[in-house]
């Protein structure tokens, strides 16, 4: 995760059906222009549900070795040691694309 997001103030995941729409790439543009002429510090990523699927699965994977994590194969928990680190549990699970502010 760089430092820049971790310095951002919002967090925005942005859900699309399918890639390569450009009506809803534009719209998702057009949100992040407004917030950015607001002065805020986004966070943001664009990904289809497969995507948020097999992003999470790999975060799973990476994560359940450290100790931080259980899984059951169908709920995920924080260990006694994943609550002292949540929050970079957290940012490594988020994965924001890009922050700009």
């Amino acid at each position: 995760v760089s430092a820049a997001t971790l310095a951002a103030t919002i967090y925005l995941l942005f859900l699309l059906p399918a890639r390569g729409s450009g009506a809803e790439e534009a719209l998702v543009e057009a949100i992040l222009y407004v917030l950015w002429d607001l002065k805020q510090k986004i966070g943001h990523a664009t990904r289809t549900i497969e995507e948020c699927l097999r992003q999470a699965r790999a975060a799973i994977d990476r994560l359940q070795p450290t100790g931080l994590i259980e899984f059951d194969g169908k709920t995920v928990r924080l260990t006694e040691r994943g609550r002292l680190f949540s929050n970079e549990v957290f940012q490594e699970f988020l994965g924001a694309e890009e922050v700009r502010g």
